[in-house]
């Protein structure tokens, strides 16, 4: 139903954005972000161009709803690939922005919407009946039988996204076996506090020695990361980064035979992220062999 509403409302802001020749089509499996981005540029030129007071309303209402497509396609994102938690982290992030007289006029907006306010009450609800996306369940199980299999295994487990990050951390931490602990950038963001270098220092010993198995890391923290011991690697994610995903395997089998699992959620974007990161990688591979043969 949350899936549904939000897909809705991002079709008639598509609709309406092709009525005014801003997009070429309002089917929401064909705007990707990048386009969504590149449509700012549009509406300011058409602003710019424009001597019709009419055509520059139209064009004012226009970079509103880019905003707020931006906004819930990200939603919708984060409910596919995250998980209903990381939903209710950004309404809640973006509520308080509300409170705190720091939301634009687009934001206000949409969250004033009935139907953006009945996705919230959803959420709520869903959480309270214990709800997690398919994917934490999956990661317990490979988790817990690559610990059994070998108790001195040290894990470590990437996401995009800093929420999940710590929703990841939150759902292990009464388990006897997984001992998990977030690794973070330095960068706060918002309530949400970085590790300082010294922390990372500390904590990254502390997983050598076995205090943690598991690191739950982001990308900003996995350039920073040196660890040969580590024998798994899961992407909780997929990032169509091809520089990024090869980073990522380097940090496993470096020392001795490792593991890398790539999840993912079925019919939703992080199958479009995966066969985009493939496609990528294997250009850089064809670019880098005509390197060879020039040399």
């Amino acid at each position: 139903e949350i899936k549904r509403i939000l897909e809705e409302k991002l079709r008639n802001i598509y609709r309406w954005l092709k009525e005014k020749d801003l997009i070429n089509s309002f089917d929401i499996n064909k705007i990707t972000r990048k386009d969504l981005l590149q449509l700012n540029i549009i509406i300011n030129r058409r602003i710019s161009a424009s001597r019709d007071d009419n055509e520059k309303y139209d064009m004012f209402n226009a970079k509103k709803l880019q905003a707020n497509a931006i906004r819930i396609s990200h939603m919708l994102e984060l409910l596919e690939t995250q998980g209903i938690h990381a939903l209710k982290d950004y309404l809640v992030k973006n509520e308080e922005k509300i409170k705190n007289n720091t939301a634009n006029k687009s934001l206000r907006e949409l969250f004033a919407d009935r139907e953006i306010k009945k996705v919230k009450r959803q959420t709520i609800e869903l959480i309270s009946r214990g709800v997690v996306h398919p994917k934490l369940e999956k990661l317990k199980e490979l988790l817990t039988s690559q610990l059994q299999e070998n108790t001195n295994s040290r894990v470590l487990v990437f996401s995009h996204f800093r929420d999940s990050v710590n929703n990841i951390v939150r759902y292990f931490e009464d388990d006897n076996i997984i001992r998990p602990h977030k690794f973070v950038g330095q960068a706060h963001k918002g309530a949400d506090k970085g590790l300082t270098q010294k922390a990372q220092i500390k904590l990254l010993e502390e997983f050598k020695e076995g205090i943690y198995n598991i690191l739950v890391g982001t990308s900003v923290a996995e350039e920073g990361l040196d660890i040969a011991e580590c024998d798994l690697v899961v992407f909780y994610d997929v990032v169509p980064s091809a520089i990024r995903s090869i980073q990522r395997r380097g940090r496993t089998g470096r020392n001795k035979e490792g593991k890398i699992y790539i999840m993912m959620a079925e019919g939703t974007r992080d199958e479009g992220y995966y066969w985009a990161e493939k496609r990528k990688e294997k250009n850089m591979r064809e670019s880098l062999k005509q390197l060879r043969i020039l040399k």
